[in-house]
């Protein structure tokens, strides 16, 4: 998976609506450098894209409490006061607990980590597109159970609970199920891609009698994790990064000093 070169800030500010809708469909993610000052960044995204309006929580920006602030070095694998940590985040889908899930994710790197902190994506519509056409046909209508339960996110994420309310979290033992697509549009490209968190995976529902879960599970992951399809980005100082994440799964790798970063969605 190759993105394209990255564009510099002067040259992102001509962008009209159309021609970032038309950019991610066509390359899936955007790099912009010399983006130093945030606020004229952000500011003029909001003139292109619909930024998603999240709720305010204590990871969040301290002027727009619609976005994540990564700001602190001091998780250390702990729970402290939001899903945050530095160590390793798993491949996911950001929002999946929305009604809706946000097509798009922007960020801006202020402070790149001084060891590790790159960033994974994985190319989940060329693993679409790439399947054999007989399994396309057997999943084309599938829906996948997933365990969204917060025992099961804290041990994928190998996180410890601190802080207030934290006991009241660890005695959760309900599941908490829920079903989506197997597989999804891209907003931008209207391709087809493998909506798979496979490390959330509880049951394939309705799954037919041909199909084992096991084999199908086994052989969807074995695509996702193909190192064909991924690109290993770290964002540098001042640099920036928009793009599709219904066509492109993402992660990021463990990192040592302090990194920071803001955080946003968008449709």
């Amino acid at each position: 998976m190759n993105f394209p070169f990255a564009i510099n800030f002067d040259e992102f500010l001509k962008f009209s609506h159309k021609n970032l809708i038309e950019y991610l469909a066509k390359n899936k993610a955007l790099v912009i450098d010399g983006v130093q000052d945030f606020d004229e960044f952000y500011k003029f995204l909001k003139t292109r894209v619909a930024v998603s309006m999240r709720p305010k929580h204590p990871a969040s920006h301290k002027d727009y409490p619609e976005l994540v602030h990564v700001s602190d070095n001091l998780y250390e694998g702990k729970l402290q006061k939001g899903l945050l940590t530095n160590g390793n985040l798993p491949l996911h889908f950001d929002g999946i607990l929305n009604d809706i899930v946000e097509s798009g994710i922007f960020l801006w790197c202020k402070k790149s980590a001084d060891h590790g902190g790159a960033i994974r994506l994985i190319d989940v519509q060329r693993v679409y597109n790439d399947l054999p056409l007989k399994m396309k046909a057997a999943i084309e209508t599938l829906e996948v159970t997933y365990d969204l339960s917060y025992q099961t996110l804290f041990r994928l994420y190998g996180l410890q609970l601190t802080g207030e309310g934290s006991k009241d979290l660890i005695n959760t033992q309900e599941i908490y199920l829920q079903n989506f697509p197997l597989v999804r549009r891209s907003p931008f490209s209207g391709e087809k891609t493998l909506f798979f968190l496979f490390n959330l995976f509880h049951s394939f529902p309705l799954l037919p009698e041909y199909l084992p879960s096991e084999k199908l599970f086994e052989e969807l992951k074995k695509c996702l994790l193909n190192s064909k399809y991924q690109r290993v980005l770290k964002l540098k100082n001042n640099q920036a990064l928009i793009f599709d994440q219904i066509a492109l799964m993402h992660g990021r790798d463990a990192f040592t000093g302090e990194r920071v970063v803001v955080r946003g969605l968008f449709r």
